[in-house]
C-alpha cells in the first residue's frame, strides 16, 4: 500500500447505462412514492376520525333526546306535585311547601352542574 498521486486524486468512474437508468428511476419516483404512502396513511386516519366523530355525534343526539324526554317527565311531575300540594294543604301552607321544594330543587341543580363541571 503506497500513497501515490493516483490514490489521492479523484478517479473518473463510468457507471453502466443500465445501473444509471435504475438510479434515475429511483430518484424520479422516490418522492412521489413516499408522498403516496404518506397521503394514504393520513387519509386512512382521517376516515377513522370521521367515523369516530359520527359515532359520537349519534350518541350525543341520542342522549339529547333522552334528556328532553326526562325534562318533559320532570315538568309533568312538578306540575302534578304542585297541583296535589295545592289541593291537599291550605293556601299559605301549600305556597310555603312549593317555595321550599323549588329552593331545594335549585340547590340540587347547582350541585349537579358543579359536579358536571368537575367531570369536564
Amino acid at each position: 500500500l503506497t500513497a501515490g498521486p493516483e490514490s489521492l486524486t479523484p478517479q473518473v468512474l463510468t457507471i453502466p447505462p443500465e445501473v444509471a437508468a435504475i438510479f434515475h428511476f429511483i430518484q424520479a419516483n422516490f418522492a412521489g412514492s413516499f408522498f403516496f404512502v404518506l397521503l394514504t396513511a393520513v387519509l386512512s386516519q382521517l376516515k377513522e376520525a370521521r367515523r369516530a366523530l359520527q359515532k359520537k355525534h349519534s350518541r350525543e343526539e341520542k342522549l339529547n333526546k333522552t334528556l328532553g324526554k326526562q325534562k318533559q317527565a320532570l315538568e309533568l311531575e312538578q306540575r302534578l306535585s304542585r297541583k296535589l300540594i295545592s289541593n291537599i294543604f291550605p293556601l299559605r301552607v301549600a305556597e310555603a311547601l312549593i317555595a321550599l321544594f323549588e329552593t331545594c330543587g335549585e340547590s340540587s341543580d347547582r350541585s349537579a352542574s358543579l359536579a358536571t363541571q368537575a367531570w369536564d
